[in-house]
Parts: structure tokens; sequence; C-alpha cells
């Protein structure tokens, strides 16, 4: 049998672990009969991507001060390191990345919060300087604001987990008025948002008191998440354009001056057809109140093959907020016809030799394997920590409310990290250590070793110019080689006969 898959893929194949729900989709959900053939302009294919990378490193198993600290940055993008692919959040353009040495994006945390069930992280920040606009603006010139990012974490551990399998229907449960008996939500789904509502808004109004503070009137505001995340994200810009400024003012309040957009992957269905058809008539109001269609923007994406935006399944009574999503198929993006919204796997007719991640599921958004993005970090992570807090880094509870005031928030670059709450995230003396170039941390090996995919090459060159690499940086690289090393050795067996594993290559 031919290997339908490239050395690349067929890697990604052999180190995948992560759930991508591809047997959902191909045993539930049915083939749309319109094909699809002319990916999206190139233009908003890289704005969605630049917030997906928002989105991935929203994931609970990621600490996103960390990510987001700008020495981190720099370092993380370099060849062989895990942000190599991610070039908004590396913030080098790529013919300069191993030579300038500065960011082009100013990306300053603000605050990262956790609600209290699950407990699902979110974090807020701003895009001071974006290269890519929050709308379509088409061929019409756009002068890019600054942009407030709201992003939210997927499943990722049990609890949160068990939320999305309370796929009964339930009451909205609202403070807003009006209020209606047939709007009807997923049970899990609105229960995880209750538990970060406040959470969430505290963190947009901080972001909100610092841009007023910097004297920034003009900009932008974009609610990004994955998976359960963009339900919450649904229900997040719901209670947004509800709210009544003077009944309720710890709801944050969005200019009208200011675009609102939505950038979600792979979301599920949430609420009835009342419920989905009122949220219709808040976002048309804003547009038409404001004289801008660009004043809300829903950019949500389905993946190929991926099972979990056909769940729950519409004889439930569930319906798609989106009325024209995306396609996400090889790393390209394909618009769906608002007649098949509904549908959620594709055929499309495309060169196959342009196109890659063929196999699709639930972790291959952005033109990215986002599972290798959470294992490499976690190893970084778990690396940077002392060994006795390592077994329990992932799981602790992180659910303990936070109490806070404005005044402990005064700079953009200051953020809730202090929060006991934070229980798994790396030490204050380590994130100090950090800002001393990369001054090394712990001589220890970690428990768990992750599945890096980079070629020896590529690492040997990275290495090659960092000469000074803190202690956790060279021991990352010595893993990457070493995985490399495995896979040509599986390659190698291969070519003999079949191999364990290979069954993952076609399925």
């Amino acid at each position: 049998m031919t290997n339908p898959l490239s050395d690349e893929e067929a890697r990604m194949a052999y180190f995948e672990k992560d759930e991508n729900f591809r047997w959902i989709a191909n045993m539930f959900a049915p083939v749309c009969p319109t094909r699809l053939s002319k990916p999206v302009e190139e233009h908003v294919q890289r704005a969605v991507y630049a917030f997906a990378e928002f989105a991935e490193i929203a994931h609970g198993s990621i600490d996103p001060e960390w990510i987001l600290d700008k020495e981190n940055r720099l370092l993380l993008g370099q060849s062989g390191f895990p942000l190599e692919k991610y070039p908004t959040l590396a913030g080098q353009a790529k013919d300069e990345r191993e030579h300038t040495g500065k960011l082009l994006e100013d990306i300053r945390l603000v605050s990262v919060f956790h609600g209290e069930k699950g407990p699902l992280q979110g974090y807020c920040a701003l895009r001071m300087t974006p290269k890519t606009p929050a709308y379509d603006a088409g061929a019409n010139p756009v002068k890019i604001r600054p942009q407030l990012i709201l992003a939210f974490s997927g499943t990722s551990n049990l609890r949160l987990a068990m939320y999305d399998m309370q796929t009964s229907r339930t009451a909205y449960r609202t403070e807003f008025e009006p209020r209606d008996r047939e709007w009807l939500v997923h049970t899990g789904f609105q229960t995880v948002y209750q538990g970060i509502r406040r959470e969430a808004f505290w963190a947009v109004n901080q972001a909100l008191d610092v841009l007023k503070q910097d004297n920034i009137t003009a900009f932008d505001v974009v609610i990004t998440a994955h998976s359960l995340g963009t339900a919450v994200s649904y229900l997040t810009l719901l209670d947004i354009l509800r709210a009544d400024p003077y009944k309720h003012p710890s709801v944050p309040k969005i200019p009208d001056s200011s675009n609102i957009t939505m950038a979600l992957f792979g979301a599920p269905r949430v609420g009835n057809k009342p419920f989905v058809e009122y949220f219709r008539k808040l976002v048309e109001a804003r547009r038409v109140r404001t004289g801008r269609k660009e004043a809300v923007t829903e950019w949500s994406v389905i993946g190929h093959l991926d099972g979990v935006p056909a769940l729950p399944p519409t004889y439930f009574g569930y319906e798609h907020f989106s009325k024209a999503p995306f396609y996400s198929y090889g790393g390209l993006l394909f618009s769906i016809p608002s007649e098949c919204s509904e549908f959620t796997r594709f055929v499309v007719d495309y060169p196959k030799e342009k196109v890659k991640y063929l196999r699709g599921g639930h972790n291959y958004y952005g033109g990215r394997d986002m599972e290798r993005l959470q294992r490499r970090i976690k190893a970084i992570r778990l690396d940077l920590l002392p060994k006795e807090q390592r077994s329990t880094i992932i799981y602790r509870n992180m659910s303990r409310k936070r109490t806070a005031t404005t005044s402990d928030l005064t700079h953009p670059t200051q953020s809730m990290h202090s929060s006991p709450s934070r229980g798994w995230s790396v030490p204050t003396s380590l994130r100090s250590a950090q800002n001393q170039s990369y001054a090394p941390f712990f001589n220890t090996n970690i428990s768990e070793e992750p599945e890096p995919m980079t070629p020896v090459e590529t690492m040997r060159s990275a290495s090659s110019l960092h000469a000074e690499l803190p202690e956790w940086a060279r021991r990352y690289l010595e893993r990457e080689e070493a995985e490399e090393t495995t896979w040509k050795k599986k390659l190698a067996e291969e070519k003999k006969g079949p191999v364990k594993g290979l069954w993952s290559r076609f399925f």
C-alpha cells in the first residue's frame, strides 16, 4: 500500500496522541453536496491565522505570561523552537528572524484568569502594533488600529470534558432583559461560562482602563478561542451586546467606534434556533447602529475531519451561530455558503499537492499542528520547575477566586500571575530570572519527555546562533535531536516492513 502522507505528515501521525475526533466526523457528519474549490483571499487568511496564534496559547497547559514575555518571544521564535511557525507571536520578519533581535509587534499581556468550573483558562492582551486588521478591508486601504485580545482555552482537563458531555438543553440564564423561555443553550457550556464570566469581564475592563490611560480611543476588540472556548466566546459577546451600561456597570462597554471580531476555531453548536436567531439580531443591530458591517465580524473556522463542530447534533435541537463559516482544509481556508452553514464536512476540489495536513482533525487549525506546540511548551515548563512540583503541575486546582481592584493593574505589562490561583505557573523567581538575559535555571531532567518534530540540521543551526543559551533551552534542543534520531530509525525500519503505529497514518 502506498503511504498517502508526506514525510512531514507521517511524522505528525506517528507522534500524535491527543484525540482529534476524526471518527466522529467520519461516522456522524454528512458530506455537504456543495463542493468547495476557491480559497479565501490571502489577506483574510493571514488575519484569521494571526488570531489563531493567540487562541492556541490560551490552552490550559500553556502559561500565556511566559509565552508573551518579550525575551521569551524572541528566543521561542527561532528555528527549532516552539514558536518558529508563529510569525505574529514570534514577531520577526521571516528573512530577518535570526538577525534583528527586535520584535515587529508590541504585544502586552494584561491578565490571565481562570473560571470556577473546570477551571477554564483565559487571558487578555493588547496588540498595540498589529500587522493584520480585525476585519476584511478588501482592496481599500485601512489604518490598522490597536487590538484588545480576549482569548479562551479549549477543553484542557477532565473536569471540562465532563461539562462538554452535558449536552442537554437548558433555559438561558440571564440577568438582562428581555428573557424568553424559548432560548435554550447547552447545559455544560452555560455552566462553564457562568463560572468565568466575572473574571473575563474584569480582565477586559482592566484592558480598557489601560487604553484609556494611554489616551488610545481608536481600537478594535478581538475574541478568539478554540473548541469549548468558542462557546464561552459567543456567550461573552452576547452579554456584551445585551448589557445596559447603566444597569450593568461590570459588563465591559465597547465603544461604537470599535469593531468587534470573533475569530473562532472548531466551534461546537451552543444553542437552539430561537437563541441563535436572537444573537444574530443583536449583531445586526450593532451593525445598523454604527453604520458599519465590520462593527461585528464573525470568522468561525471548521476544520477538515474535525468532529467537534458536528456536536451536539442538529437533531438534538442545536444550531451554529455563524451563517458563513470558513472550512480549513490542508492549511487553506475556503468559504462555506450560508445555505450550507450546518454542514461540517465538505469535499474540496483543490490540488492536493498544494495543501498539507490532509488527515485533518481537531488540533490542526491555523495551518499548524497545535498538539505539537502544547507538547513542547509543556516540556519546557516542566523543565523550569523544581522536581518536586512537576507531578502536580498540570492538574492542580486553579479555581480559587481572585479578589482584586482596579489599582492592582497600573501598566499593561503587569498581570494577575501573582494570584494564588496561579498554582502551576512559573515561580516569580524564575520569571525574574528570565529578564536577566536568560540566566540558567535548574539543572535537572524532566520526567516527561516531549515529542519534538524539528530536523536535526535546523536545531544545530539554531544552537549555533545562541552560544549562551539557558540551560532549559540546551536541554530542549537535545531532546529534539534525540527524537529526530528516533524518527529516522523508524523510517529505516519501515522500509524493511510494517511497523507499529502504521495504522494511525491512514485513519
